[in-house]
């Protein structure tokens, strides 16, 4: 594992709540551990890349009834907006 990764790694890891270790561990998995990065600014990119395309979008989560964050973000302000009368 180079610098970098280890850096974050290592900061991820302090944090003792259980879902931010499940998340971390995630992120390691599916990647960090996959991809070579030079720098910081390296993980970054690739991080914000991956959460956007991945982890929100297209990754089914068990918590959320194996729906994407965003689409149980769409369904949730749907039911909302219903039971509000504000149906659009």
């Amino acid at each position: 594992m180079n610098s970098a990764i280890n850096s974050i790694y290592t900061k991820l890891l302090t944090c003792p709540d259980g879902m931010a270790e499940s998340f971390t561990k995630t992120v390691s998995y599916e990647k960090l551990y996959l991809e070579e990065f030079q720098n910081l600014a390296e993980v970054a990119v690739g991080l914000e890349d991956w959460l956007e395309r991945i982890y929100n979008e297209g990754r089914l989560h068990s918590s959320l009834g194996y729906l994407a964050p965003i689409e149980f973000e769409h369904n949730w302000l749907a039911q909302k907006r219903l039971e509000c009368g504000l149906v659009i």
